[in-house]
């Protein structure tokens, strides 16, 4: 007979945190009563230790940073075991290098435009790479994904207009994710 399956069951190509809680749907047709065993082995686990009673939610704990793969195998109270479900994800805790040549016109000093054209070196990420920046007149984070913009490779120029272009001195700021 079959052990149980699975469905649900989705990780982040890529994620700041070496701990993710999956609640994935576990579904038996004999027994009902599930068990679950983690590990970083595809090799069959022993039948008898180290199993944990499903209630709903699977704790994946990952070590390291990079690439990460643990795998996934579910119990019936009846012994019937599948698996294993691979779980991959890239654990990336440390931001984007801090941008160190960040242009405003091409380098001029002054300009009698609200709109500008801005220019910033390669700034780079180690692991997951640079997907998306937030340029703002004001120090605010953003608080909804939508005003960040897709950054495409090789790409490190855009046009913002001020929210305040009256005459005086500006401050810009580039964040990076």
């Amino acid at each position: 007979t079959d052990g149980p399956s699975v469905s649900g069951l989705t990780l982040p190509a890529y994620t700041n945190s070496t701990t993710l809680t999956l609640t994935p749907t576990v579904s038996d047709t004999s027994s009902g009563d599930n068990e679950y065993l983690l590990g970083t082995s595809n090799q069959a686990p022993d039948p008898a230790t180290g199993w944990t009673k499903f209630t709903g939610q699977i704790t994946v704990t990952f070590t390291g940073t990079g690439l990460r793969t643990q795998y996934l195998w579910l119990k019936d109270s009846l012994g019937n075991i599948s698996g294993p479900i691979t779980l991959q994800t890239t654990i990336d805790p440390n931001p984007p290098a801090s941008v160190t040549s960040f242009l405003v016109n091409s380098g001029d000093n002054y300009t009698n435009s609200s709109t500008l054209t801005l220019t910033w070196d390669n700034s780079t990420d180690d692991i997951s790479g640079i997907a998306s920046f937030f340029i703002s007149d004001n120090s605010t984070l953003p608080t909804s994904d939508s005003t960040w913009l897709s950054l495409t490779a090789g790409a490190y120029s855009t046009s913002f207009t001020l929210s305040n272009p009256q005459q005086g001195s500006k401050t810009l700021y580039l964040y990076l994710r």
